[in-house]
């Protein structure tokens, strides 16, 4: 039987880059060896002891609403029945996979953690992800930043049938660097040390190339038709924002989308029937990129400026 421990959520702002992930649990010590925070953008496990009981964290999380991370688990434990008994409301759950590992979870969004495989080098077992999955490419210098790595690995990927590989330059900490100088051996030293961070730009080009999806798509929630309304437009704004920042256009500019998505997430006006009254100019946080894309969005349920800023990221 799964016994419950008592612990915490920390709060993030819900980004394209850190898989639009709202609230993730404090500690977790569930799983054993390595894997990708998807939430803190980094990795975890180095540090964990394996438990004398069967453990999962009590989840306290009844006064907050959106993306909850679920990192992954160590076998034996019972997580079907664990997510069942979470009390969630306006809430969903983004749980995280090893490839191969099976699942009968209803109602949470998947992502499988590359990471282990790439560390073996074992490009061939991401052949066993399910078709229409998404999962996570940590970029680690000279372990899982090659070209040609990515070629193969995307191959591979695309050929299950997988629908999304989203790229992940972690931030190593200094135990994190020397536990992967003894897997890559002293020839990763200088890289890990001091070579430069992967670029996630051209992973995702490679990965589009071979017809994946770059980001994964926002689970709205929300626990009115307007504020679900209202946070599907925020997401278009942060993922413009963040693009135009990325493609390094004038900063001002991106950082106003950006602006203008944090408080579309908890603005009480409704911003679809303010663009559809053309009254969208009352509110003065938007500015001329953001109006003009909250108008395309509501009328033509798509942002020619967002089209636009993700084939120039993506294109060669």
């Amino acid at each position: 039987m799964t016994r419950l421990r008592r612990t915490g959520l920390d709060k993030h702002f819900p980004e394209p880059t850190r898989f639009w992930i709202s609230h993730a649990p404090r500690k977790w010590q569930a799983a054993e060896g390595l894997w990708t925070d998807l939430g803190g953008g980094r990795l975890r496990g180095l540090d964990s002891k394996p438990e004398t009981e069967s453990v999962l964290p009590a989840l306290d999380v009844a006064e907050f609403e959106g993306l909850l991370f679920i990192p992954p688990v160590a076998p034996g434990l019972e997580r079907g029945k664990w997510l069942k008994e979470i009390d969630v409301s306006a809430t969903s759950l983004l749980v995280e996979l090893q490839p191969g590992e099976g699942t009968d979870l209803v109602d949470c969004r998947v992502v499988y953690d590359l990471l282990r495989p790439l560390l073996a080098g074992d490009v061939d077992r991401l052949a066993q992800l399910p078709r229409g999955a998404s999962a996570v490419w940590p970029l680690i210098p000279a372990l899982t930043d090659s070209t040609e790595l990515w070629e193969r690995g995307c191959a591979t990927l695309a050929a299950s049938g997988v629908a999304c590989v989203q790229p992940l330059a972690v931030e190593l900490e200094a135990a994190d660097r020397r536990h992967l100088v003894e897997i890559g051996g002293e020839a990763a030293f200088d890289a890990l040390f001091h070579g430069h961070q992967p670029s996630e730009r051209e992973f995702s080009r490679c990965a589009h190339r071979h017809g994946l999806a770059a980001f994964t798509p926002r689970p709205v929630t929300g626990y009115s038709p307007r504020q679900i309304r209202n946070r599907r437009l925020g997401g278009d704004l942060a993922l413009a924002g963040e693009l135009w920042l990325r493609l390094e256009r004038p900063v001002g500019i991106g950082q106003s989308l950006l602006y203008a998505a944090r408080e579309a997430e908890h603005t009480k006006h409704d911003l679809k029937a303010l663009a559809l009254e053309e009254n969208l100019e009352v509110l003065t946080w938007l500015n001329a990129e953001s109006l003009d894309l909250i108008r395309e969005v509501t009328v033509n349920d798509n942002s020619a400026l967002l089209t636009a800023l993700l084939e120039e990221y993506l294109l060669d």
